[in-house]
């Protein structure tokens, strides 16, 4: 039988008074990490004479480097400015370098860097961040590094976007909050995919008021407005003024003028139902989308759209701008009329999302191949187990706070740096998770980006258990 606790464990204000470990790492610690990931780097850079690789997109990035570098934008591109800048600060807007592909390594070693401080700051056992830098440091999740694709620079200001906003919300720094709004806008700048990822954000900051500080919704709806007015205003600046320079140069307000081309993948096997009043549309869609079920490289015709596109141009004398307006209308009311056939391959793209990703690093060697495949089921079922967990967390203490034990509602109080960090760690996973799947193909490599917020938060989850383990256990010896 559990003794009732007098002691009330809603704080005014639990994170303030629970804040992230400020304690001193020992320097030793922290030049073992920095000694790991130089020799990370070093081994990949050398061991890797042909990286960097080309990609799908390489091409595509490298036209938009290009311009940048010439000053001399004439048209608008598929891909937004992002990523082409960090091409051309490495001289790779021809041809990639090897600068490249050794600031892609030293990028990437910061995010590991970061992660084990985080985890440090958290009073993880050091042996235990060894392994986790060991695990980051894998082929698995390296392997973006060696590729000319924009996943690894997203990471990047993902994670530096998640840490500045964790430091800002716990200690209610400014300048902390100020930064993560920028690093987060420019992965939007980088990859699109994020530029909408501040309202998922605002929804945490509202829970964190709602839940932890038990406010009511009206003050809740108040407090995250004035915490989150200038990170969103500077957010939403970023994106705005690439907008509007698109719209003033080329007629188009937004980052790229892909979201009606990408939407075809999503109506790929159901563009017959196109009525007759787009009827010259409808055949050239089908006979693209037919050849590339037959000669394409993957069978599925996922993206026939690309090879569809100068016929479309060509048809109804539209430009590229134009085009994908009008591929919006057209997807959207494909779309409305055939919701299920859109939903299964929704659901489709739902299950390879988590399949494995492979590069050429790892596709060279088939023990690594497989060992990928292991390593990478072993992961998304552990990610699985602590999505469920949270989400049960976050259930019991909206709709059943009341029927939750005295001490495990004081240790949920208690913890709150660990739980508000374990959500916003989800939310940018499930987000793009979710805008990926509803509005692109949702292939493994759409996922990579947010790989190392998928591994932060299985052993975040851990050491929340293991926390709860030692909370019972002193809860005990109390009783006694």
């Amino acid at each position: 039988m559990v003794k009732e606790n007098n002691i009330n464990p809603i704080q005014s204000n639990p994170i303030q008074s629970n804040p992230i470990q400020s304690n001193p790492i020992p320097s030793t610690q922290k030049y073992l990490i920095l000694l790991f990931l130089l020799s990370m780097c070093t081994y990949y850079y050398f061991s890797n004479n042909d990286a960097p690789f080309f990609g799908g997109d390489t091409t595509q990035y490298l036209e938009v480097a290009q311009d940048i570098k010439d000053f001399n934008i004439d048209k608008i591109h598929y891909r937004s400015i992002g990523f082409p800048i960090l091409l051309v600060l490495t001289g790779s807007e021809e041809i990639p370098t090897k600068l490249f592909f050794l600031l892609s390594l030293i990028l990437y070693s910061v995010c590991i860097f970061i992660v084990s401080i985080f985890f440090l700051k958290l009073n993880f056992k050091f042996s235990l961040i060894l392994l986790i830098c060991f695990i980051l440091a894998l082929p698995f999740f390296v392997q973006n590094c060696t590729m000319v694709m924009s996943e690894n620079f997203t990471t990047f200001t993902l994670m530096l976007g998640f840490i500045f906003f964790i430091k800002g919300f716990v200690f209610r720094g400014y300048l902390n909050m100020i930064l993560a709004s920028i690093f987060w806008g420019f992965s939007a700048i980088i990859r699109p995919t994020f530029q909408f990822l501040i309202l998922p954000i605002l929804c945490v900051i509202f829970l964190y008021y709602i839940l932890l500080e038990k406010k009511s919704i009206y003050s809740s709806i108040k407090f995250t407005i004035k915490r989150s007015f200038l990170f969103s205003i500077i957010f939403l600046f970023i994106i705005l003024i690439n907008c509007s320079i698109n719209h003033f140069l080329f007629n188009y307000f937004g980052l790229t003028p892909l979201f009606g081309i990408t939407l075809s993948t999503r109506t790929v096997t159901f563009v017959e139902e196109l009525p007759d009043s787009f009827k010259k549309e409808r055949e050239i869609l089908v006979k693209y989308r037919d050849r590339s079920l037959v000669r394409g490289k993957s069978h599925s015709a996922l993206v026939y759209i690309e090879d569809a596109i100068p016929e479309l141009m060509d048809s109804t004398g539209l430009n590229f701008v134009q085009l994908s307006k009008h591929m919006e209308k057209l997807n959207l009311l494909l779309i409305k009329k055939a919701p299920m056939k859109y939903l299964r391959l929704v659901g489709i793209a739902g299950v390879t999302y988590w399949f494995p990703f492979a590069t050429n690093l790892i596709v060279q060697n088939k023990i690594i191949e497989y060992l990928n495949i292991l390593v990478w089921t072993i992961v998304v079922i552990l990610y699985f187990i602590q999505l469920f967990f949270l989400i049960v967390i976050i259930i019991c203490m909206i709709f059943s706070i009341h029927l939750i034990r005295n001490d495990l509602k004081l240790f949920l109080y208690s913890n709150v740096k660990y739980l508000f960090s374990l959500l916003v760690l989800n939310v940018i996973v499930i987000y793009n998770f979710f805008v990926t799947i509803l509005l692109s193909v949702g292939e493994p490599r759409h996922r990579s980006p947010t790989d190392i917020f998928i591994i932060m938060s299985i052993f975040l989850i851990f050491a929340i258990y293991k926390k709860y383990k030692v909370f019972l256990k002193a809860d005990s010896s109390k009783l006694n």
